[in-house]
This record gives C-alpha cells, sequence and structure tokens, in this order.
C-alpha cells in the first residue's frame, strides 16, 4: 500500500467514528473509503484511482480492443476484455475472501492476486521477466474491479 495519509479531526469526532466503524462491523480506512465511493457516485465527479490507469484502446493492425492497465510500481499489461473482466472477478473475490487467483495473459504475462493481511495484493510479471507488486487496499481493489469491468464494458454498447 502506498504510506498511509494522517487526516485530524476532532477527538470527539474521532469518537463518533470509531463508533460508526463499529457499527458497520469494518475498519476506520473502510469506512471512509465507502463514503468516498459513495459520494463520487453521488456527485458524477471521476473516480478514477491515482496512480492506476485502465484505458480502452484499438490495435492498429487487427483492429481488436484490449485493455491497457498501468500502475505504479507494476510492468503495463495489455489484457484482452475477457481477461480484464477476469483480472476484476479475481479482485472482487480476493477483496471479499481471502486466497488468491492467478491468470495469464494471451501475450504470456503472469498476474496473481493474493491477500496479504487485510490488503490486496496485486503482482505482475511480463514476457520480459520484469516483475512488480502493488499493495491495494479492500476498496482499491474493488475500485479497481469497477473500473476494469466498466472499460471493458464500454464496447458492449
Amino acid at each position: 500500500m502506498a504510506s498511509p495519509n494522517t487526516i485530524s479531526i476532532a477527538r470527539e469526532r474521532g469518537e463518533q467514528l470509531r463508533t460508526l466503524a463499529r457499527h458497520h462491523n469494518v475498519a476506520i480506512n473502510e469506512l471512509i473509503e465507502r463514503w468516498i465511493v459513495a459520494d463520487l457516485a453521488a456527485t458524477g465527479l471521476p473516480d478514477g484511482i491515482p496512480g492506476l490507469e485502465v484505458l480502452l484502446l484499438i490495435d492498429d493492425v487487427t483492429g481488436e480492443a484490449f485493455i491497457h492497465l498501468s500502475a505504479n510500481l507494476l510492468p503495463i499489461l495489455h489484457l484482452s476484455l475477457a481477461e480484464a473482466r477476469h483480472l476484476a472477478d479475481a479482485l472482487v473475490t480476493v477483496a471479499d475472501t481471502s486466497g488468491g487467483k492467478m491468470l495469464t495473459t494471451a501475450e504470456g504475462s503472469g498476474v496473481s492476486v493474493f491477500r496479504v493481511g487485510r490488503a490486496v495484493a496485486l503482482e505482475v510479471i511480463n514476457t520480459a521477466g520484469t516483475k512488480g507488486s502493488r499493495t491495494l487496499t479492500v476498496g482499491i481493489a474493488r475500485d479497481l474491479a469497477r473500473q476494469l469491468h466498466r472499460v471493458a464494458d464500454q464496447t458492449d454498447k
């Protein structure tokens, strides 16, 4: 995970925040992430994740659509639409449960998604052997999954 940010709030609000987190049976950061996601959705503001880029691209030669995924600390991934949906499903499954999922892309890159404590790790090894990993909060993993599905589904319209 990226280094955490510190947000100062009044002690009384901190107590209220802990009470709400206990009520919802989540950690405080998960509660805040849920509020952020809900408010972005309600306001229609862009919900892109800083440091992560999910783009729909068209191959100039074949005319086929593919997903370009780039993220800090990871090699760039090019995924077919089906692979992007499979990765999105793996992110949600691992975020909601435990264990791990692996996939190999048509271009030969290996992608692993697994739990690391309360977080979700995304590890990529591309065909050149370049390896990188990124640890995501459960909320960010779900957001990435939603974005992968949304971009992959653009071709269905």
